[in-house]
């Protein structure tokens, strides 16, 4: 499998890395809320994942919940839908991302000092709906920004692009962020590389468990 690049000059971001709150995805405690046949394949599905890639350093959280009728959310407890249970891709990037909202809360006084630079590389950006946070936007395009640098870790650029095109167009999640996440990419990590805030264990070389 081909290292992204990416990854590799990240190597230099952070000497120092923050400590996820689970040591391994084999302690994730997963509970399925009226629970299917969708419940269980996804329960599966991430089992299965977690399993042959070393993804610990992403876990923030140890509680995961899939309930069909849920959307997708990171807080007080992170919760999935069954949307994707037959999509590896489109499931991990969910759970990712959602786990990487926990990231930013631990670390949002480190990202902060980068905000003035965002808004001075990103004009009349969107809000967020919703959001009262001025900075929302710009952490989320942080956010997933991360979250398409893992894909395409594990999986390779076409399919991190497919997938990140699926949720900007097909279900009209974050287009505006996407968009500069897929065209834009080298003005999100001049930043991050600036201000050095993004965890190197985050971004280790590929580890496979077979």
């Amino acid at each position: 499998m081909k290292i992204f690049s990416l990854f590799l000059v990240l190597g230099i971001l952070c000497s120092c890395a923050t400590p996820g709150k689970v040591r391994s995805a084999k302690s994730l405690d997963i509970e399925e809320v009226n629970a299917d046949e969708t419940t269980a394949e996804a329960h599966a599905r991430i089992l299965k994942f977690t399993s042959l890639y070393d993804l610990h350093s992403f876990f923030y959280t140890k509680k995961i919940i899939l309930d069909p009728q849920a959307e997708p959310h990171s807080h007080p407890v992170l919760t999935l839908n069954t949307r994707y249970a037959h999509s590896t891709e489109k499931l991990m990037s969910q759970l990712l991302h959602e786990e990487l909202h926990w990231w930013m809360e631990m670390n949002t006084h480190k990202v902060e000092v980068a905000m003035p630079d965002f808004r001075k590389a990103f004009k009349n950006t969107p809000k967020i709906d919703g959001a009262n946070d001025p900075n929302a936007t710009y952490r989320h395009l942080i956010i997933c920004w991360m979250e398409y640098m893992a894909l395409e870790k594990y999986f390779g650029k076409d399919s991190a692009r497919k997938t990140i095109t699926h949720f900007m167009k097909k279900e009209k999640r974050f287009p505006w962020i996407y968009q500069k996440v897929l065209n834009d990419p080298q003005k999100i990590q001049d930043i991050v590389g600036k201000h050095k805030f993004i965890p190197e264990e985050l971004f280790q070389r590929i580890t496979i468990v077979r």
